[in-house]
């Protein structure tokens, strides 16, 4: 009997309490993800209760939660950095969470350009204007030039900076992110893009072949390295281009054309035959011709009638001068001494 009597106690009490608005149930939460146009999340957001005023900042997701809400409507404010702003009404229901997704339109948006050379090194100072606005940039250390809080839209840009070719373009500012451009600048008069001593070179037709030589290397100032790069300048437009690289490197002793071909004599190796390279830049190819048949180093030479001459120089251990004359017969694809130097040079 008594337990019934607890039973009945325990119904009413529970009764009165639903009577008078208290409940066990889950509180009342509003969950706001701030997006923008391409659904992707703004973290850092502003979001804002009116009343009473509460405020969030989204997180890495673009999330802000609001709990321990009374039932009702509720007026939310969202911010954020490069977009405008908005509000939302919701309304939420007692034990239940409310979630909404606000989509933000920018108002303002960066525009980065990066300003570099041929090879891809930074350029600092240059100007870079940007119009209409009439704004004006001058690069970092890092090339860059950074427009913020422009409108979306479309917008012409010049650079300038001494010694290189000015270069105009248009770009569009798009209204949901972030404009990067990459501008390269080229030369005056421009130098290789592969700075080195000791390369071998040849006009052929109207244009420059310059291949192997020595790099200069990040490691120590007088230590070097041989390359086996080619590179071709074109007087026409004022521009470098990359032929086919050698198929070994080497720094050129002597180097002449013969028939539209390139032919270069490489500096001695120690303890190796002193090759001779060819290239035809027709098929860009890379070819070897007979090796010179004696072993010196730092000799001069020169094409006369279609015939390479390899003269003077020193000996393998650089004791003593020569006056040793050699020619290459590329016909024949064969070296024949020829007459002795007066005096060894």
């Amino acid at each position: 009997m008594k337990s019934n009597y607890r039973f009945i106690l325990t119904v009413l009490l529970l009764c009165v309490l639903n009577a008078c608005g208290v409940t066990d149930s889950e509180d009342i939460s509003i969950e706001i993800k701030v997006v923008d146009r391409y659904q992707n999340a703004i973290p850092g957001a502003r979001v804002s209760l009116t009343s009473p005023e509460v405020n969030r900042t989204a997180n890495s997701e673009g999330v802000a939660v609001f709990s321990d809400l009374d039932e009702g409507s509720y007026q939310i404010q969202i911010s954020a950095i490069y977009f405008g702003d908005t509000s939302v009404t919701v309304a939420v229901e007692t034990g239940s969470i409310t979630r909404e997704t606000v989509q933000l339109e920018r108002t303002s948006v960066p525009l980065r350009i990066v300003v570099e050379n041929t090879i891809g090194y930074a350029i600092e100072g240059a100007t870079v204007d940007l119009n209409p606005g009439d704004l004006q940039r001058t690069t970092s250390s890092n090339g860059y030039a950074r427009f913020d809080d422009l409108v979306a839209g479309f917008y012409t840009y010049d650079i300038s900076v001494p010694g290189f070719l000015a270069v105009s373009d248009t770009i569009t500012v798009e209204p949901d992110r972030s404009t990067f451009r990459r501008v390269t600048l080229r030369r005056v008069n421009p130098i290789t893009p592969f700075p080195r001593v000791s390369a071998a070179a040849g006009v052929i037709g109207d244009r420059l072949f310059i291949a192997g030589g020595d790099v200069l290397s990040p490691y120590g100032i007088n230590y070097y390295y041989s390359t086996s790069v080619l590179e071709i300048y074109e007087p026409a437009s004022n521009t470098w281009e990359t032929g086919a690289s050698a198929p070994e490197y080497f720094a050129a002793g002597v180097a002449g054309v013969i028939d539209g071909k390139l032919y270069v004599v490489e500096r001695e190796r120690y303890n190796s035959p002193v090759r001779l390279h060819m290239y035809d830049p027709s098929i860009d190819l890379w070819t070897y011709g007979s090796s010179l048949p004696s072993s010196r180093r730092d000799f001069s030479g020169t094409v006369v009638d279609r015939k390479l001459y390899v003269v003077g120089g020193r000996d393998s251990r650089a004791s003593e001068n020569l006056d040793l004359v050699e020619m290459y017969d590329p016909d024949l694809d064969s070296w024949t001494t020829r007459a002795s130097l007066p005096r060894p040079l």
